[in-house]
């Protein structure tokens, strides 16, 4: 046939027509989209028009058309090539995610000519169904109430309301949100006799710290906000049991965490010397400003200067670190809290100057204990949390 021709014309289909062939009895249509180098699709028909469906929106196509003669029994070649342009809008493409926190994110697209509005569908990539639905007039829209730490799969379509209506989805385009803000873990204090220096694990997003400290048996909090994983205390009460407790600020979230679960340091202590008399030589009651001889005590710092790290202390092995005045012999016991002893973990000589011993904690059960340091005559004790 010559001059086949294309009307009615719309996003998913097309009329073709062509003139009747004296002798014909069957006409082959073959069309596939311009653009593409084969998928020919064939339709046979008595007809001299036909219906084509199932076509791509916003696509130029090309067709032709064979006569069969009962009298030859035989094909005639196609005719010369022949085009229409489907009308209707394509699904959206050139979709992009960006601003993603661990509960929410903005999603994009390139905008479809003719389109009035698009819906987005989202749900968990790993997820079977559950898809949401969002619709905007923009290309452009805001996703929230996402779980940390999650890809997501999501999808696009335009509506066209003079061209056939929703577009099929477009192809999927993936993100995943941030992991959720957490409170700091694998806290631990190293402590004097007036300030602790206390550490942290830095958390993933976090910004800054607030770090709340009191004495154990106090109801008032101080407070400190820092933006790096270690900061000192100061001003602190010696020989003093302090409870504190951290949480973190994520800018990603726009907010604090809740506060980690409590921890527990003792400053460095004093002992207690009775009346000067006692001291013998060691003070000169003539120098000035020198304690009377009437009896009044005066404390000197404690002559164990030791720290336990880290604190809490998993179950294995923590290290007690010492400041030896004099080489002398020690013993470290690890008690209760009812005063049950419940291991011997170091017994044997120092030299003077800074030590540092491991201490076997293996086979301990997790909760709170005293551990006592016994140097020469002197003693002192730390609390110690196994994990």
């Amino acid at each position: 046939p010559s001059s086949p021709t294309a009307s009615s014309v719309t996003a998913s289909s097309a009329q073709v027509t062509w003139p009747a062939i004296s002798g014909a009895s069957l006409y082959q249509v073959a069309y596939k989209p311009s653009a593409a180098v084969s998928g020919w699709q064939y339709v046979t028909t008595s007809a001299t028009n036909l219906t084509l469906t199932g076509l791509e929106a916003q696509t130029e196509y090309v067709f032709l058309v064979k006569t069969y003669c009962t009298a030859l029994d035989e094909w005639s070649s196609f005719s010369e090539n022949a085009y229409f342009t489907t009308t209707g809008c394509l699904p959206p493409s050139n979709l992009y995610s960006y601003s993603i926190t661990s509960s929410s994110a903005s999603v994009s697209w390139s905008p479809v000519g003719g389109a009035s509005q698009y819906q987005v569908a989202y749900k968990p990539s790993a997820a079977v169904d559950g898809w949401q639905l969002v619709t905007t007039s923009n290309n452009y829209t805001s996703l929230t109430g996402l779980n940390a730490g999650t890809q997501y799969v999501f999808v696009v379509q335009a509506y066209c309301s003079t061209q056939g209506g929703w577009t099929s989805y477009s192809s999927n385009a993936y993100f995943t949100t941030q992991a959720a803000c957490q409170s700091p873990g694998s806290m631990s204090a190293s402590v004097g006799y007036n300030y602790a220096t206390v550490n942290w694990k830095a958390v993933s997003g976090a910004t800054s710290y607030h770090i709340a400290y009191k004495p154990s048996t106090a109801k008032t909090w101080s407070y400190k906000t820092v933006s790096g994983s270690s900061t000192t205390l100061t001003g602190l009460s010696p020989g003093q049991t302090y409870v504190y407790r951290i949480r973190s600020y994520c800018a990603q979230d726009k907010g604090w965490t809740s506060y980690s679960s409590n921890r527990y340091f003792t400053t460095v202590g004093g002992i207690k010397i009775g009346p000067i008399d006692d001291i013998g030589p060691v003070l000169d009651r003539s120098a000035p400003n020198s304690p009377s001889a009437s009896g009044e005590e005066f404390i000197i710092p404690q002559r164990i200067d030791a720290s336990i790290y880290p604190n809490p202390a998993p179950q294995g092995v923590a290290i007690l670190n010492i400041e030896a005045i004099d080489r002398a012999y020690l013993m470290v016991d690890l008690y209760d809290p009812t005063g049950r002893k419940v291991k011997s973990l170091w017994q044997g000589s120092v030299d003077t100057g800074h030590q540092q011993l491991e201490l076997g904690l293996s086979g301990i059960k997790s909760g709170l204990y005293l551990l006592q340091v016994q140097l020469g005559e002197n003693t002192r004790t730390l609390q110690l949390v196994v994990e």
